[in-house]
């Protein structure tokens, strides 16, 4: 009997061990689930924030860019299924404020409220879908900073001391003598400090002499701190170059930080020591947690804090760097919380290469912008045209060849052909076919390549390229719908006809859905064309890349998608004029206007002197004239020509492409002669080169034959480098109906995108012959109509002795976009 009943208790035993194992397990089992729960809300959620904008002026186009940058990001997580939050806002502290309310007749506070509605209209304007707005005056910011201001206080990361050195009122910086810009270093070594004049580093502007009791942060203290961790998290500023800024920064050595300032009463009081009020950047970095229910004392505040922070993406201009990746950081580490993933650090938008600025008079204004040309193409060029790395020039012209070439031409022009051959053969509903052909199905898989390329390059911040390799596709659609020639298949196989309908319907379905970040509303009225629309809850990047081509298509026509801009109003111009007292729209290089003469817009140059452009009676072309030449037309040349020091340039009917001929001759055609001068071709698509020896020239009229030496007009380095030489690949080349010399290309410029370009060597070459081939092409030309079609660059050629075209090319492959130097 006992053996049982031993046997009884050691099995209850072993049970009870084998429960404790199980539960010890379900325990363990239980942490990694709430741990992947957790890591699954973290990455299901996105934290996008601006710089909030100091708010003595109007916004312009530079705090707009910013906004729109943090809005498409954030579209970009909801389109990915996630949970966004985007911060903005207005930085309302600080002396310059004080003093421009105090010249506005106003109170501080009266001053700040009066700019807000001008802010938050324009991000309404510019369909910037912020979250929350936050303004530094906001009672619960500003009882949150003292909280934090408490908490470093007691933990000894702030002190008391006195700050005797320079500051630069217009920029609230203190400035370091070593890192201040002398207008005279060697006169400075012999003045005493109070005499020495120190540059502000930012602004350039002189600094003054300040000497006043301040609350110190102890930045020193985390300088070693910093260094650690940009070398253990290189990847956390975008683009990379800009950490070698900070790392160099903090390799200089850092001081403590003046926090407070007694001698300005418009700020938050400091915790404690009512005469001190919090400095600018003690006060304004703070927004990015107090937005999100930092320092408050509601549970639910506290709750949402946790799940948002840290952020995900800080996104400022490069000029407020340090105070986001020295101070930010610096003060987070000593707060006992999480550091930002990553900081975005776009650049400059310039006009005629310089800063925005009132005293260069190149505002741009984005209100004025938008009406003139709409918001969502101007959120498109300022994504496509700003290369995150650099400065980016801001151009009318360039403004409106993006939207005439890319979403006109390329993209509306590709959906309103579609849905009207539709509508036209009355097909109202569309089905997937059930066996795609193999054509499709190498657009279908283009479609998820392109995918992949935009995810690889949003994930790194490349917006432009992400929009390059999505126009991409866009031309190899339009290639495609071309090629397949729906509008007669739709009388000779109405099976191919309906599968060319649907697999441009579906790749119009991808790129509209790439593109909603960008253009919402447009796309949303794209899907719309086409009968669909989509859920922002679930994964729509993941879906699209699956390639899954199973849509029904309910046709709708709808008002035309992207609008060509009109020519120029003269009232618009790089300055403020009489009924124009708004910031400029245009570049102060140039004008805009019209003659009686001339219908279309052209661009006056401010510098006088080195041209005009306008028409004539005699030259229905637009047309230049500089002080090296003038252009018109002669009773022996039919065309326009320009006639410089070195020749003259012209187009002939048979001949699409312009000419120079030297000072010794003329360019043009009579009798039967079809050909412009042999000494030198330019064109649209071709130039060829005089010979450095005596060129030999055949008079049009007598025959005679002559010889001549060119002697070219010397350039400087600054005007060869305004051609925008680049190396492009020639993706399609096709011939061109209705012209026996044009062949059409679509060529790879890799940076400056997909571009279509009309060449005259069908004659010379098969489009076969040039496809792969990689080519120079001149990108900043302004593209002209050919054919009704528009060309956006020219391919270089050189011409041989037998009169043959020869396309210029490099030794080897080398990248796409490649620009020769």
């Amino acid at each position: 009997m006992d053996k049982p009943f031993d046997d009884f208790l050691r099995l209850k035993s072993g049970l009870s061990l084998i429960k404790r194992q199980e539960r010890n397990l379900f325990r363990i089992e239980m942490d990694n689930l709430e741990k992947k729960i957790e890591n699954l809300d973290d990455h299901n959620k996105f934290y996008v924030t601006t710089p909030i904008y100091y708010v003595t002026a109007k916004p312009h186009i530079g705090s707009v860019y910013s906004s729109i940058l943090a809005d498409v990001v954030s579209r970009w997580n909801k389109l990915q299924g996630k949970k966004t939050f985007f911060l903005t806002g207005t930085d309302e502290h600080g002396q310059k404020v004080a003093k421009a309310a105090e010249n506005a007749g106003k109170s501080p506070k009266e001053f700040v409220d009066s700019f807000i509605p001008a802010y938050q209209n324009a991000f309404k304007d510019y369909e910037i879908d912020y979250d929350y707005f936050i303004r530094t005056t906001d009672p619960e910011h500003e009882k949150a900073v003292q909280v934090w201001l408490k908490m470093l206080l007691d933990k000894d990361e702030i002190y008391k001391g006195s700050y005797d050195g320079y500051y630069c009122a217009q920029c609230e910086l203190f400035v370091k003598e070593k890192d201040g810009a002398s207008e005279n270093s060697n006169e400075n070594k012999n003045l005493e400090k109070k005499e020495a004049k120190v540059l502000c580093p930012d602004c350039n502007r002189e600094t003054e002499i300040v000497s006043e009791e301040c609350y110190f942060f102890r930045l020193s203290k985390y300088q070693d701190k910093l260094l650690k961790f940009y070398e253990e998290n290189p990847d956390i500023i975008a683009p990379k170059e800009r950490l070698n800024e900070v790392i160099s920064f903090l390799k200089s050595g850092l001081k403590d930080l003046s926090i407070s300032r007694t001698k300005i009463s418009w700020g938050i009081p400091f915790p404690g020591d009512d005469k001190h009020v919090a400095y600018v950047w003690a006060d304004a970095l703070n927004n990015y947690i107090t937005a999100i229910g930092w320092g408050q004392d509601d549970a639910e505040k506290k709750k949402e804090f946790d799940f948002w922070w840290p952020a995900d993406l800080h996104i400022m201009g490069k000029d407020i760097l340090r105070f986001h990746a020295i101070y930010w950081p610096a003060f987070l580490m000593a707060s006992g919380l999480k550091l930002p993933k990553r900081m975005l650090v776009h650049g400059w938008i310039t006009v005629d290469k310089k800063k925005m600025s009132k005293s260069f008079g190149n505002v741009i204004d984005p209100i004025e912008l938008q009406k003139i040309y709409g918001n969502e193409p101007v959120r498109y060029y300022l994504v496509r045209q700003m290369a995150i790395n650099q400065d980016g020039d801001f151009s009318i012209e360039d403004l409106e060849q993006r939207i005439s070439s890319d979403l006109a031409n390329d993209l509306g022009n590709l959906l309103n052909r579609m849905v009207a051959l539709a509508q036209k053969n009355e097909i109202i509903e569309l089905n997937a076919p059930e066996i795609w052909s193999e054509s499709a199905i190498e657009l279908r898989d283009m479609a998820q390549n392109t995918v992949s390329d935009f995810q690889t390059y949003m994930a790194d911040y490349q917006f432009h390229m992400a929009l390059a390799s999505l126009w991409k596709f866009i031309n190899k659609v339009n290639s495609y719908f071309h090629t397949q020639e729906p509008w007669k298949l739709a009388k000779t196989d109405r099976e191919a006809f309906l599968q060319v309908l649907s697999a441009t319907g579906h790749s119009l379905e991808v790129i509209a859905i790439l593109l909603w970040p960008v253009m919402p509303k447009k796309m949303e009225k794209l899907l719309g064309s086409l009968g669909l629309t989509f859920d922002l809850g679930e994964n729509l990047i993941e879906k699209l890349s699956l390639g899954n081509w199973d849509k029904k298509f309910i046709f709708h026509k709808i008002d035309t998608l992207f609008v060509k801009p009109e020519p120029r109003d003269p009232s618009i111009n790089s300055g403020r004029t009489g009924e124009n007292d708004s910031g400029s729209v245009l570049s102060s290089i140039g004008k805009v206007g019209r003659t009686e003469e001339n219908d279309s817009g052209f661009v006056l140059s401010s510098m006088s002197s080195i041209g005009k452009v306008g028409r004539t009676e005699e030259n229905d072309s637009g047309f230049v004239l500089s002080s090296i030449g003038k252009v018109g037309r002669t009773e022996e040349n039919d065309s326009g020509s320009v006639l410089s020091s070195i020749g003259k340039v012209g187009r002939t009917e048979e001949n699409d492409s312009m000419a120079v001929s030297s000072s010794i001759g003329k360019a043009g055609r009579t009798g039967e002669r079809e050909s412009m001068s042999e000494d030198v071709k330019v064109g649209q698509e071709n130039i060829s080169r005089a010979g450095e020896s005596n060129a030999v020239k055949k008079d049009n009229v007598s025959g005679v034959v002559s010889e001549a030496r060119l002697e070219p007009e010397h350039i400087g380095i600054e005007d060869f480098v305004k051609t925008h030489l680049v190396v492009g690949q020639i993706e399609t080349a096709e011939i061109v109906e209705g012209s026996d010399k044009l062949l059409k290309l679509m060529v790879d410029c890799g940076a400056y995108g997909r571009r279509q370009v009309f060449s005259g060597v069908r004659k010379y070459y098969k489009p076969e012959e040039l496809v792969g081939k990689q080519g120079v092409f001149v990108v900043n030309l302004k593209p002209r109509k050919i054919m009704g079609q528009e060309s956006q660059g020219m391919m270089l050629f050189a011409q041989d002795d037998a009169g043959n075209f020869k396309f210029t090319t490099v030794s080897g492959f080398v990248k796409n976009g490649t620009r020769l130097s």
